[in-house]
């Protein structure tokens, strides 16, 4: 009892609880052992636990991808204890683990756990996942913009507009969709449309999306038609406020197989070098794909 009192009270979730409180959350918890390549949780299990790691080092995946990583210390599982509804991932040990699995059906068990400490973890974790949006949807994109384009990062002006003539141009758009398959090529980044070279939010009125709904569809299309349905998985767009005006955000991941972009009927392999999208001469794109995705 008194090393998962220890373990708990390490960490901010149940930092205001006092001790008889943190007796209560450690008799409705357990320490539980997982060996490598051992499966956590998945969306086939029916889970309500929060888990909170003391050894080793897990993975989250989604649809056959690794999303992010955990390590000791670190805290997940809060889907189990607000939502009645499966995991929407599979939790993985990557090396033999220890974790403290918290029980998320007794925490609300009022003969179990006083209400007043449900409540004082019950607000921990909704600020975790508050905090989470918040920097995610607002402050990850200004962040992103301060720190400039890079490796994993671009700005476009626009998606399809051509501010120089005044008309949709189709060299335009293949720009957004050349880097879109660079980051699927690297590793991974985001695009954003609506900002120019030197991070100021132009919005995207010059589009002529009759909705921002309207203006995602279009460039899913464009995603299927010149790069493929397969690596929509990997493109997770959405609209932004910066500076008072609308951008468009495109967070790219890793993909698992090469993209290639169609052009006329030909194909063309796109990476990243440094903050720029250069396409690869056909003598070196079997190089960079063997080494990238199959080795």
């Amino acid at each position: 009892m008194s090393s998962l009192v220890d373990l708990l009270k390490g960490h901010r979730a149940f930092a205001l609880l006092e001790q008889s409180e943190l007796e209560q959350i450690a008799s409705i918890s357990s320490m539980i052992d997982f060996s490598a390549q051992e499966i956590v949780v998945s969306p086939e299990m029916d889970d309500h636990y929060l888990y909170l790691i003391q050894e080793g080092r897990l993975s989250l995946r989604q649809q056959m991808r690794e999303v992010r990583e955990f390590y000791p210390g670190e805290l997940f599982g809060e889907i189990g204890l607000f939502a009645d509804q499966r995991r929407s991932g599979t939790v993985i040990a990557e090396t033999p683990a220890r974790l403290v699995q918290i029980d998320g059906v007794a925490l609300y068990d009022e003969e179990r756990v006083d209400v007043r400490t449900a409540l004082k973890i019950t607000r921990a974790l909704t600020r975790r996942i508050t905090d989470y949006l918040r920097r995610r949807e607002q402050l990850t994109t200004r962040a992103l913009i301060l720190e400039g384009e890079s490796e994993f990062v671009e700005f476009k002006s626009t998606l399809r507009y051509n501010v120089v003539t005044g008309k949709n141009d189709p060299r335009v758009q293949l720009a957004v969709i050349k880097s879109i398959a660079a980051f699927l090529n690297g590793k991974g980044g985001t695009l954003l449309v609506g900002i120019d070279d030197d991070g100021n939010a132009l919005g995207l009125e010059h589009e002529s999306f009759s909705s921002h709904d309207k203006l995602l569809l279009h460039l899913n299309n464009i995603i299927k038609s010149q790069i493929g349905e397969l690596h929509l998985a990997y493109v997770q767009p959405s609209i932004v406020r910066v500076d008072g005006k609308d951008a468009l955000r495109v967070d790219v991941e890793p993909a698992d197989e090469p993209a290639y972009v169609s052009v006329k009927s030909e194909e063309h392999f796109y990476v990243r070098t440094g903050p720029a999208t250069t396409s690869l001469s056909l003598r070196h794109v079997y190089d960079y794909v063997h080494r990238r995705f199959y080795e």
